[in-house]
């Protein structure tokens, strides 16, 4: 499927019929490593979620996550995966002949909400643009009766269809920062909730104190697609609703945290040793790895490492398995002190590393001493680095990941960045790492001057350096599924600007600016469905924002283009300033590149155990 910078072509294709009464099924690409099935036919709540789980069981040797919609189900290939998009949706074809439309018993599940105020401060607007009074807008709000059409956006968010059509209302034109946990929203013909703090464009009526995310209870999301929902208002004045919200009626909802660890930071007295105690948190250090997978289709970000390459780098000169937990540094990375004799290995931006106030190096094996002060200056280069200590950071795993996730506020340490007195927990370390730190150790015990230059001396350096130069950096894209909804001057203007990288960018997404604003055709709402790394939403207000590693797994703005996922680590390294370039390529080259990439890794990582560590 090539895609010409005009978008003469977009990849979509009929693939084939379900059994029997079974719908047909669309498909388009959403960049190199995921496609969109759309249902030809009309889907009833929960239809997608049955068949999303259908697929996830079916064996596709290349699926690594199935993100129901309301008609839609975004299956995304395994990060390493060299599939077609034509191939992703002929063998997904294959399985779902087999997939019947389920029957699902309803439950209702009755919600209090308070409407108005400052719990919703857009209600009046929404009224008003309805023609109605706030008092007349909530009541048909809570009047109706909505069905769960699809979780996705934020860990338990629910997309609730129903909403009468004289309630509707457009997305905002730049979204809000921050939305507090339990909003109550609108976009278009749709209504839901927010279960966490989090960045928003909907239009907020109300908020609730019922929890729709608890990551440490048997049944962590309480909703389900195919359920019914009923709001029931609450008076903001009334002693009950004080008690929700606070006397001030704008406290936080009472909902189930994620546990803080505690200051030893092991799970309990038989955890793990700390590593490192953090004297100063850096601007945002938080534990990673390779991310949160198989939660996307309950609202859960993948999340993870911002540059997973980085990371894997990282993780093989500590002599780790390449998933092993991580802090990622960001762009100032702080001081840590070590707890007992460890070996350590920094890759990614260019650091300064020190000591006890001695320069060291980065991407080579370093042995430090029971306390040791470990400190970081600014990166000459890039935004973030990954520290690794052999045997990784044991922090209690959540939904199977020890990945900081500061949306859903789980993972880590408390689902939080680092901060002063934090110990962090290490793993014990391999067989090879401590031969290492052994080797390390006789080395600097028989020759003068700092150990970490002598012994095998040599660091490992990356061939790509496009943040060193000063030039642009270069984003390969293919055209997104919005591409055509936007004219030809547009696209093309989006194709030749020289972008810059805005303060407000964080791992959710890369904000631009300092370009033309990028208008559709068609502003018509569009229905949420499943989202990836590196697609360019565009809201309203035509700001393209590249969505990063914690981006929400589903999502309603029009997107544009998709950075091609051998590009996704240079996301990870723009810092605040930097320009950014966007070319047009194709479907063959971006798996091209990805297989290069995939192999130069495996061959640092082969090189760096061999050198370091004496295997293969």
């Amino acid at each position: 499927m090539k895609h010409d910078v005009d978008g003469r072509e977009h990849g979509r294709e009929t693939i084939g019929r379900g059994a029997e009464e079974g719908p047909d099924w669309m498909a388009e690409p959403l960049g190199d490593g995921a496609v969109l099935l759309r249902c030809a036919g009309r889907a009833r709540p929960g239809d997608m979620a049955d068949a999303a789980e259908f697929l996830r069981r079916s064996g596709l040797a290349w699926l690594a996550e199935a993100v129901p919609a309301y008609d839609t189900i975004a299956l995304l290939a395994d990060p390493a995966a060299t599939v077609t998009a034509s191939d992703m949706a002929a063998s997904a074809a294959q399985r779902l002949r087999n997939w019947r439309p389920g029957r699902r018993e309803p439950r209702t599940v009755r919600i209090p909400v308070v409407y108005g105020g400052p719990e919703g401060p857009d209600l009046e607007e929404a009224a008003a643009r309805s023609g109605l009074s706030p008092a007349e807008f909530a009541a048909r709000h809570a009047a109706a009766v909505y069905e769960v059409a699809m979780i996705g956006f934020a860990p338990g968010f629910p997309y609730l269809a129903g909403l009468p059509e004289e309630l509707a209302q457009p997305r905002r034109a730049v979204p809000r920062v921050r939305v507090p946990a339990g909003s109550v929203g609108i976009a278009g013909r749709q209504t839901g909730i927010y279960p966490v703090d989090s960045p928003g464009g909907w239009t907020l009526i109300g908020r609730t104190p019922f929890s729709l995310f608890r990551p440490h209870a048997d049944e962590p999301f309480p909703l389900r697609p195919g359920d019914r929902v009923v709001f029931e208002p609450l008076d903001p004045d009334r002693e009950e609703a004080r008690k929700l919200f606070g006397a001030d009626g704008a406290g936080d909802a009472p909902e189930e945290k994620a546990a803080e660890a505690p200051k030893g930071g092991a799970a309990g007295p038989a955890g793990p040793e700390p590593v490192f105690t953090v004297l100063d948190p850096g601007l945002l250090t938080t534990v990673q790895d390779f991310g949160r997978p198989g939660w996307r289709a309950f609202g859960v970000s993948g999340g993870g490492a911002a540059d997973r390459d980085a990371m894997r780098i990282a993780n093989a000169l500590a002599g780790n398995a390449p998933d092993a937990a991580v802090l990622e540094l960001t762009l100032r990375g702080g001081a840590y002190r070590a707890e007992r004799d460890v070996l350590i290995a920094l890759y990614g931006a260019d650091f300064e590393i020190f000591a006890d106030g001695r320069p060291i190096p980065c991407g080579r094996p370093v042995r430090l001493s029971a306390g040791t002060v470990l400190s970081f200056g600014r990166p000459r280069r890039g935004c973030r680095a990954y520290l690794a200590v052999a045997g990784g950071f044991h922090v209690p795993p959540v939904l199977g990941s020890r990945s900081t996730d500061l949306r859903a506020g789980i993972g880590g340490l408390g689902g939080r960045p680092l901060r002063k007195g934090d110990r962090l927990p290490g793993g014990d370390p391999a067989p090879a790492a401590l031969r290492l730190m052994k080797e390390l150790e006789d080395a600097a015990a028989s020759a003068e001057g700092p150990p970490e230059h002598r012994s095998r001396a040599g660091a490992f350096v990356a061939h790509e350096v496009w943040f060193w130069d000063g030039r642009p950096v270069e984003l390969r894209f293919l055209p997104g599924r919005s591409w055509e909804q936007f004219p030809e001057e547009a696209r093309r203007a989006f194709a030749e600007t020289e972008y810059a990288v805005s303060p407000n960018s964080d791992r959710m997404g890369i904000r631009l600016e300092d370009g033309p604003a990028i208008k559709r055709n068609d502003t018509a709402e569009t229905v949420s469905h499943g989202v990836v790394t590196g697609a360019v939403q565009v809201p309203a207000g035509g700001g393209p924002i590249v969505l990063g590693r914690d981006c929400q797994p589903t999502g309603g703005y029009p997107i544009l283009a998709h950075v091609i996922r051998a590009d996704w680590w240079k996301l990870a390294q723009l810092r605040p300033g930097d320009r950014v370039v966007f070319r047009p390529t194709d479907e063959a080259e971006a798996l091209r590149a990805l297989a290069l990439r995939e192999r130069g890794l495996r061959l640092a990582e082969a090189g760096i155990r061999l050198r370091w560590f004496h295997n293969y």
